[in-house]
């Protein structure tokens, strides 16, 4: 089969836009789903990942923007994994950079992405309302491009929010929406997230046969 690394390389040189995707996939996959208690959340990064995308070949040199974008957008993973509120603030002032340069860029895709990413650091931080506020930027981004299993991700993080400020009616609906969205994309993974998500809301609610129906 060859050297893989130096197919990989090929491409990122040869195809750039695909690259570039990669990128999007890579971060979307670590931050995008919010699990609830009880379950490994995906907002906690595992180590590897960020070593993966710290990894990943720089954009092509005639594209400054884009390379500092993915660097702010990398180095703010690694403070977010410190867990610690110091580094996510810190984080969080990597993503704005990060986000600055991505709208410079136009790239609405990698820009929902970074907003959905402040959201989860600000959500992290007990501070729901600025989380909405960068997840519903996120949403409205994620609709314009028209791309359904993002969305489903966001209104999922929303309902999470939802559910921490105990407003679980809204809670609900943002999970449903999300359900019927990841179900049209054939999406189970994220499905299984947020029916664990709904179960967890009517447990909250003491409707446990309810609760168990959904886990």
């Amino acid at each position: 089969m060859g050297n893989p690394l130096k197919y990989q390389w090929m491409l990122w040189n040869k195809l750039p836009s695909f690259a570039y995707q990669c990128f999007a996939v890579l971060v979307s996959f670590v931050f995008f789903s919010d699990v609830g208690v009880g379950i490994v959340r995906a907002s906690e990064v595992n180590s590897s990942k960020v070593l993966q995308m710290a990894q990943l070949p720089e954009f092509s040199p005639q594209e400054p923007n884009q390379a500092a974008a993915k660097r702010a957008t990398v180095e703010g993973l690694e403070l977010f994994n410190q867990r610690k509120a110091e580094y996510r603030r810190q984080a969080i002032t990597k993503w704005e950079e990060a986000l600055s340069l991505w709208r410079t860029l136009g790239n609405k895709e990698l820009e929902a992405i970074t907003l959905n990413m402040i959201g989860r650091a600000y959500s992290g931080l007990g501070e729901n309302q600025k989380a909405l506020e960068y997840y519903n930027q996120s949403l409205s981004l994620s609709r314009a491009v028209e791309d359904q299993e993002w969305e489903a991700k966001i209104l999922n993080n929303i309902g999470r929010v939802y559910s921490d400020l105990g407003e679980n009616q809204k809670a609900l609906e943002y999970y449903n929406q999300s359900l019927s969205l990841s179900r049209a994309v054939e999406d189970q993974e994220q499905e299984a997230t947020i029916l664990n998500n709904i179960g967890l809301v009517y447990d909250s609610l003491g409707e446990k046969q309810k609760a168990l129906e959904y886990y």
